[in-house]
């Protein structure tokens, strides 16, 4: 007994004509459509989850989404920035809670603020910023800071 299993590429083919037939267009302007929905307008990163969505300082956090660039990605996690990260897929992006905010945004650092403010418990937005601009935000928790174990 055989299985026949379509490609990534016959799979996208497959799926545009759908999306055509549905949206009573062609495939190749439902494809279009399919990837702007995807990765948002000009290929602005769109966040889908955090996992987990709540943790204490230093708690490592998966992001997914669409539109991630593989280098050069900077974390906006409340009022600060975790910078030069990379995504090895396009789709997945990790990063630890900081014990402090780096309140310097991407960029030449000519004129950053003065300070590294401690992350505290509460709510922090975090969204993604590459090249092509900023993501939609998500909500994460901070809980607390670790427990001191020496």
């Amino acid at each position: 007994m055989t299985t026949n299993r379509l490609g990534g590429a016959a799979l996208n083919v497959v799926l545009a004509t759908l999306l055509g037939v549905l949206l009573g267009c062609g495939s190749d302007v439902a494809a279009s459509r399919f990837a702007l929905a995807l990765s948002g307008p000009g290929g602005v990163p769109r966040l889908v989850t955090l996992v987990p969505q709540s943790g204490p300082v230093g708690t490592e956090v998966a992001i997914t989404g669409y539109g991630l660039a593989r280098s050069g990605i900077t974390v906006r996690f409340g009022p600060g920035y975790i910078h030069d990260l990379a995504s090895t897929d396009g789709r997945t992006l990790w990063f630890v809670v900081p014990d402090g905010l780096d309140l310097c945004p991407p960029g030449p650092r000519t004129q950053c603020p003065d300070g590294f403010p401690r992350v505290v418990p509460g709510l922090y937005a975090v969204s993604v910023l590459t090249s092509e601009g900023e993501s939609n935000r998500l909500q994460f928790t901070v809980t607390g800071r670790p427990l001191d174990t020496r």
